[in-house]
């Protein structure tokens, strides 16, 4: 081998090593700043939720809005007459209209109470114009609202579990008008950091010209980087791609090396026999403990995954006899209790496939038996 090719391979090594030794400061420019002009939009809009299960409100301004809805829709409430709402409840829509959204594009929105509903679980919101700081409307929502919560009360005590008064749509606008941009139509584009510093800009200048080619970027102030654009429009966005995903890393190398450090990748080297490690992580739902088995040449043999199902088999086991008390009939198993033992399964670790080691299959056999062990009757699933 060359004395050249020891250099190149020595300075591919000592690149690597910069990539994982200074991972705090090889930040990509996009976490640093963003290109002007690409920005999410708020939008906002008033609407009304139905449908609700008696958890509603009886307001003034909520009743008012029903008449002026049902009016629109050609209903008219019979003079002297008021209305009883209880499976009402007037919202406020929220969500944000991400740079180039086209129209008809599905966003997520936002739905929250404004009024004294006790709950929105369960309810539908009723097509609502969702609008811009400019007045325009950029999307219109409706959907069956999502709460990630539970409440109930009775005798005097009253249980609530997360916030109920908030819910969101998954998709639930869509959007009717686009904002214009005009990122990368001209001969330059800006970067901006997202706090001004003179020197992350100077850096950032540095970087994007080692990279590009000098003269394609330069700061204008602490904050703003102007980039030159390919003469050819249809290169821009590769082009910004690039730029948003360089890394500062390029200088740390050439500093290094000027240091005196060109010293070349030492290989591993692996005891021989098998080789075993253990790690463990904590998760949402519990410790996850990983086993592997590894051989002299490096290779993973064998590897086995404790995970929460282990450990909350207990409480598992208390849970599933709860549930399927209420499926077992006359000595019979009834339809729906595999869903519903699956469903308990799930709620502690909705990785069945991890747990039972089945690789994305989960068969389940529930057998009910008597006193002396007579099976006397079964249900089974293989997925």
């Amino acid at each position: 081998m060359s004395t050249v090719h020891k250099f190149l391979i020595g300075l591919m090594w000592v690149f690597a090593a910069l990539l994982v030794s200074d991972a705090a400061r090889a930040e990509r420019i996009r976490e640093l700043a963003s290109i002007a002009g690409v920005r999410n939009n708020q939008l906002v809009g008033y609407g009304i939720v139905v449908g609700l299960d008696g958890t509603g409100e009886n307001l003034p301004f909520t009743t008012q809005s029903m008449i002026n809805m049902l009016s629109r829709m050609g209903v008219t409430l019979p003079p002297g007459q008021s209305m009883q709402m209880k499976n009402v409840a007037a919202v406020m829509v929220t969500t944000d209209l991400p740079p180039f959204a086209r129209v008809g594009q599905p966003i997520d929105v936002t739905v929250s109470s404004v009024g004294s509903a006790k709950s929105l679980r369960g309810g539908t919101l009723v097509m609502t114009p969702l609008k811009g700081a400019d007045g325009n409307v950029y999307a219109m929502a409706q959907g069956n609202v999502v709460v990630v919560g539970a409440g109930a009360e009775g005798a005097g005590t009253k249980t609530t579990i997360n916030h109920l008064g908030v819910g969101r749509i998954a998709n639930g606008a869509t959007v009717e008008r686009e904002v214009p941009m005009t990122v990368g139509q001209g001969e330059f584009a800006n970067v901006e950091l997202r706090r001004t510093d003179f020197g992350t800009a100077q850096r950032v200048v540095d970087a994007i010209n080692k990279a590009m080619g000098a003269g394609t970027a330069s700061a204008i102030d602490g904050r703003q980087v102007k980039v030159r654009m390919p003469a050819n429009a249809a290169e821009h966005v590769a082009f910004l791609g690039m730029v948003e995903n360089l890394q500062q890393q390029w200088q740390l190398l050439i500093d290094n090396i000027a240091k005196g450090d060109v010293k070349t990748f030492n290989a591993p080297n692996f005891p021989s026999g098998e080789i075993r490690g253990v790690g463990f992580h904590e998760a949402p739902r519990g410790i996850l403990i990983h086993h592997y088995k590894v051989d002299d040449q490096g290779a993973i043999k064998w590897a086995n995954l404790i995970i929460a199902t282990g450990h909350n088999n207990l409480a598992i086991g208390r849970s599933i006899d709860q549930a399927s008390r209420h499926f077992v009939k006359a000595n019979k198993l009834q339809e729906g209790m595999l869903n519903r033992v699956s469903a308990v399964v799930r709620a502690y670790d909705p990785c069945l496939s991890c747990s039972t080691h089945a690789q994305g299959i989960v068969p389940m056999q529930i057998e009910l038996v008597s006193p002396d062990g007579t099976v006397l009757d079964s249900l089974s699933s293989d997925c």
